[in-house]
C-alpha cells in the first residue's frame, strides 16, 4: 500500500497556494524520512483570471526547490481535465521530466473517454499518470462512466476513487472497488474528504478492499471539510511499522498549526450538509458566509427539489414618486443618524423607502412613507421577529430570476410581490432588487442612501466580498443612476451628500 500526501495541492485552497519557503522546507524534509512514496506539490494549468500563487502553476525553479529537500521521494503534480485538451496537456508537463514522477489527472466522471485520451498524450512523454475521477457519490447516476472505464486499460497506471463531497460510507467503498476491479487491470486508489468524519474509515475500507494507494494531508489541510489526516494513518501504521518516528509527526502538525489557526479548515455543520446531500462544498460555504441564505433554503436549491417562487406573487407595480427613492442598507450610521434621517422623511412624505435589510425596521415606526423591503434569501426570518413594526402597507418584494427561493411567513403573502432583475448575475442580492424597486417606484434617476457604511480589507474575509460586490453592483448601476449617501461611506463612485444639508434647505 502506497501513501500520497497532497497537502499543498489540497490545501492550496485555503492559502491561494502560498506557502512560506521556510515551510516548505520543513515539511518535505520531515516527509523525506517517513514512509510516503509521493509528495504531489500542486497544479500545472493555463492561466486563470484570479490570483493563484506559487503552487497552482509550479514554475520549474519551485519544483527543483522541492526536490532537494524530498530526494528520496517520487513528486506528483495535477491537472484539472476541464481546464486542458491534448495538446494543452502535453506543453504543461514537458518541461517537468524527469524532476515529476506522476501526473495525476482530475476528471469528471463523464469525461472519461477524454480523460483517457489526455493520459495517453501525456503517457507517451514517460510519466506516470492516475486519473483521479471525481465525485464518487454520484457514480451510479452517471452511465458514461462504467461503459468508458475499459479505456483506461493499458493507459492510465492507477485510478483514484476521489470522494469529493465526502459523503461515501464504509460499505459502500467495499461495492464500488469491486465493480472497478471487474473493468480495470491497473491499481486502484482512494482520496476521501471528511465531511462526515469518514475519511479514516472509509480509507480502512479503501485498503481492505485492495486499494494500492492512498491520499493524506497533514491536519488534513483541503478543499472544504478537508481530508486524512496524514499524522493519523500513520499513527495507525506505526503499531506495525516500528521505524515510523511519531516525534517526527508530531513536529510535522506543529509546521501547520499556524496555518490552521488561520484558515480554520475541518468538518462543521454546512460541510456536513454537503457530505449527507452530495452537494457542492464550494458552493454552499460561499452562500452561508454571505448570510442572506438558510441551511435549508441552500440545500433545496442544490438539491434542485424546489423550483423558486412556487407561490405565484402578483408583480409589483407601484404610482412613480417624483421624489427620489431613498435605499437603506444595514450600516450602523443608519442608528446615529435616525433623527436626521426620519425629520428628512417627514419633510418628504412622498418618498420611497427601499430597504435592503429589515434589521434597522423598529428605527422607522412612524414613518407614512411607502416602505418596501427587499426579500433575499431568508430575510423573511429577520421581519418574522419584527413583525410588530410592520404595517398592513408595507409591500415585500421577491426576486423573480433568484435561483433560490425566498422565505417568506405565511402572513405576508398579500403584501409580497415579484419583480424582476434585470441582471441575472446579480439576481440574489438585495442591492440589485434594492434598485430595481426603486426603478419602479420612482421617475426620479438620483438614488440617496443611508447606511452603507463600508467596510476595510481588515475585515472578516466573507463581510469584505459583500462589500465587494456592493461596489460592482455601484459601478454597474451608476450609468443609468446618480447615487448619493447621505452618511459617511466607504464606496466609491457615488456622490457624497449630508441628511444635514438636506434639513438645512
Amino acid at each position: 500500500m502506497k501513501i500520497l500526501d497532497c497537502t499543498l495541492r489540497d490545501g492550496g485552497y485555503y492559502s491561494y497556494w502560498d506557502f512560506n519557503p521556510s515551510l516548505i522546507r520543513d515539511y518535505l524534509s520531515i516527509l523525506n524520512t517517513m514512509p510516503i512514496e509521493y509528495i504531489e506539490l500542486g497544479y500545472r494549468q493555463p492561466a486563470k483570471e484570479e490570483y493563484m500563487g506559487e503552487y497552482a502553476y509550479l514554475p520549474i525553479s519551485t519544483i527543483e526547490f522541492c526536490k532537494q529537500y524530498a530526494p528520496s521521494k517520487k513528486l506528483a503534480v495535477m491537472l484539472n481535465l476541464k481546464d486542458v485538451d491534448e495538446e494543452q496537456a502535453s506543453a504543461l508537463v514537458e518541461p517537468l521530466n524527469p524532476a515529476i514522477s506522476l501526473i495525476r489527472i482530475a476528471t469528471a466522471p463523464k469525461a472519461i473517454a477524454k480523460a483517457a485520451h489526455v493520459a495517453a498524450a501525456i503517457k507517451k512523454q514517460g510519466f506516470l499518470v492516475s486519473v483521479n475521477v471525481m465525485y464518487m457519490s454520484i457514480w451510479q447516476d452517471v452511465p458514461e462512466l462504467w461503459l468508458n472505464l475499459h479505456l483506461l486499460n493499458g493507459i492510465a497506471d492507477f485510478f483514484c476513487m476521489v470522494d469529493s463531497y465526502g459523503s461515501i460510507y464504509p460499505d459502500q467503498i467495499l461495492d464500488i472497488v469491486s465493480r472497478l476491479k471487474q473493468q480495470l487491470n491497473m491499481p486502484i486508489g482512494f482520496h476521501g474528504h471528511d465531511n462526515l468524519s469518514l475519511a479514516f474509515a472509509n480509507t480502512l475500507a479503501a485498503i481492505k478492499a485492495g486499494c494500492e494507494i492512498v491520499d493524506v494531508t497533514v491536519m488534513g489541510m483541503g478543499r472544504g471539510a478537508g481530508n486524512l489526516k496524514t499524522e493519523l494513518l500513520l499513527t495507525y501504521l506505526a503499531k506495525m511499522d516500528a521505524s515510523i518516528n511519531l516525534n517526527s509527526v508530531v513536529e510535522l502538525c506543529s509546521l501547520f498549526d499556524p496555518l490552521r489557526n488561520l484558515y480554520h479548515w475541518g468538518t462543521s455543520m454546512p460541510y456536513m450538509i454537503s457530505g449527507v446531500n452530495s452537494l457542492p462544498q464550494k458552493e454552499i460555504m460561499s452562500m452561508l458566509s454571505q448570510r442572506r441564505y438558510s441551511v435549508s433554503s441552500i440545500v433545496r436549491r442544490l438539491q434542485n427539489r424546489l423550483k423558486p417562487h412556487i407561490i405565484k406573487y402578483q408583480t409589483l407595480s407601484a404610482q412613480k414618486a417624483e421624489q427620489p427613492a431613498l435605499l437603506v442598507g444595514g450600516g450602523d450610521s443608519v442608528i446615529k443618524h435616525i433623527v436626521a434621517i426620519k425629520a428628512f422623511l417627514h419633510l418628504h412624505p412622498d418618498m420611497p423607502i427601499c430597504f435592503l435589510s429589515a434589521k434597522h425596521i423598529r428605527l422607522f415606526d412612524g414613518i407614512i412613507n411607502p416602505r418596501f423591503f427587499c426579500m433575499i434569501g431568508n430575510e423573511g426570518v429577520r421581519v418574522e421577529k419584527q413583525m410588530q413594526h410592520v404595517t398592513s402597507e408595507d409591500r415585500f418584494v421577491v426576486s423573480s430570476r433568484g435561483e433560490t427561493e425566498a422565505y417568506v411567513p405565511e402572513v405576508l403573502h398579500g403584501q409580497t410581490y415579484l419583480l424582476e432583475v434585470s441582471d441575472g448575475v446579480f439576481a440574489d442580492t438585495p442591492l440589485a432588487l434594492a434598485i430595481e424597486i426603486a426603478e419602479q417606484v420612482s421617475w426620479n434617476k438620483h438614488l440617496f442612501m443611508v447606511g452603507f457604511d463600508g467596510y476595510s480589507s481588515s475585515i472578516r474575509e466573507d463581510v469584505y466580498d459583500m462589500m465587494r460586490e456592493n461596489q460592482e453592483l455601484l459601478d454597474r448601476y451608476a450609468v443609468k443612476f446618480m447615487f448619493v449617501s447621505l452618511l459617511p461611506t466607504e464606496y466609491k463612485n457615488i456622490g457624497y451628500g449630508s441628511v444635514y444639508f438636506e434639513l438645512s434647505k
